[in-house]
């Protein structure tokens, strides 16, 4: 009896420090994790607030008037920089530097006006 309580014990606690062993190492894979996702996730929803409010912003402007700085300086405070272009393309107002990427915040044919 006394030979299968030892081996039932040191089995028994080669599965529990095993099992600890386990525990620590995805607490702290997921302490690693969740610090990263929830700095991306904050980043992410700042800009789509950004986003959200000069979107806002740019839908109850007058385009007629034609003051391309006017409206470029109601989005600069969200970062946003205004491309201008008529029907056929050609650009009537541009403030983005070279290295940034372009997307449109706002598009009149999009919205079916």
């Amino acid at each position: 009896m006394m030979i299968k309580q030892r081996i039932f014990r040191t089995n028994s606690l080669m599965v529990l420090f095993s099992l600890v062993i386990l525990l620590l190492i995805g607490g702290s894979m997921i302490s690693i994790f969740k610090d990263r996702f929830l700095g991306w996730y904050s980043d992410n929803s700042k800009i789509a607030e950004n986003y959200v409010d000069a979107y806002q912003k740019i839908e109850n402007m007058d385009f007629s008037a034609g003051d391309w700085e006017q409206y470029a300086k109601a989005v600069q405070p969200y970062d946003f920089r205004l491309i201008v272009r008529n029907e056929n393309g050609k650009e009537l107002y541009y403030n983005v530097r070279h290295d940034e990427e372009e997307e449109p915040l706002y598009d009149k044919e999009k919205e079916g006006r």
